[in-house]
């Protein structure tokens, strides 16, 4: 007797199933859509959601996490001028690094997505010249940033995101 209940008890131990955990949430509704590489996600109605954050870590609570966008500009080259912005996405600052072989005046002129004008900078640049804009008091978002050059008559643009 002790046997068969030993067997039987070694035959059900097989057939359970541990369980699984699954990333889920209860919220009032969302929902999930992919269109050829891009995935929109969104809930509504989330019952625990926080952010905290100290000055170089942040923890978010809740089921739906952002994204971090990374966008990386290549530096742009013209016969003249040699242009490289960093950081993108930008918090702060945004710098600009000239590298050009003769003193050039610069337009600087950054736009919002609806192209409302955001900034705007004239500046006179020697050789090897940093500039950094002010980005402290713009909201976050993507930006348009160009750089019109009189002497050599040639305009740059830019993507620039800012967090």
């Amino acid at each position: 007797m002790k046997t068969i209940i030993l067997l039987a008890a070694t035959c059900w131990a097989i057939n359970l199933n541990a369980q699984q955990a699954k990333p889920q949430v209860i919220a009032t509704c969302g929902n999930t859509n992919q269109i050829n590489n891009t995935i929109i996600s969104y809930t509504v109605g989330e019952t625990v959601v926080n952010t905290f954050s100290n000055n170089n870590t942040i923890l978010t609570q809740g089921y739906q996490q952002p994204h971090y966008n990374i966008t990386q500009i290549k530096p742009t080259t013209s016969n003249n001028l040699n242009i490289n912005i960093y950081p993108n996405p930008a918090e702060d600052l945004l710098n600009i690094n000239f590298n050009n072989s003769q003193p050039l005046n610069i337009d600087i002129k950054i736009y919002d997505i609806t192209g409302k004008l955001i900034i705007s900078h004239i500046q006179l640049i020697n050789e090897k010249h940093l500039l950094s804009l002010p980005m402290k008091n713009v909201a976050a978002g993507k930006y348009l940033l160009n750089i019109y050059c009189k002497e050599i008559n040639e305009q740059f643009s830019f993507e620039v995101i800012k967090h």
